[in-house]
């Protein structure tokens, strides 16, 4: 019982925030799923990979792409390049023009 009551507290807040969030940037693209999302990445410090949906079957991810949280994103500490293994570039590379670097950033490993 204790737990539920946590749990309707935790989402009522979650629901507040966003409702500030949105009169504060003006940002009424970005949908309650999508806050939660950012919200948890930004708690953990997720540097993961969101799964990009197939046209043909949209419940199975066919590709990954990178992600990095917000928070992390744009954080106040140093994103240096650093030299790594020959890939594709997370930023400019499409399916129809790949563009391959060595090169990544230290903090967000993209």
């Amino acid at each position: 019982m204790v737990a539920q009551n946590l749990l309707v507290l935790l989402d009522v807040m979650v629901v507040n925030a966003f409702i500030i969030y949105r009169e504060q940037t003006n940002d009424m693209k970005k949908t309650l799923m999508k806050f939660r999302l950012s919200l948890v990445a930004g708690l953990i410090g997720a540097k993961t990979n969101t799964p990009t949906r197939a046209k043909k079957s949209p419940n199975l991810p066919k590709k990954f792409k990178p992600y990095v949280a917000p928070g992390l994103r744009y954080d106040k500490t140093s994103h240096m390049p650093k030299r790594g293994s020959f890939r594709r570039c997370a930023q400019c590379s499409t399916k129809k023009e790949p563009h391959h670097t060595k090169w990544f950033c230290e903090t967000c490993e993209v």
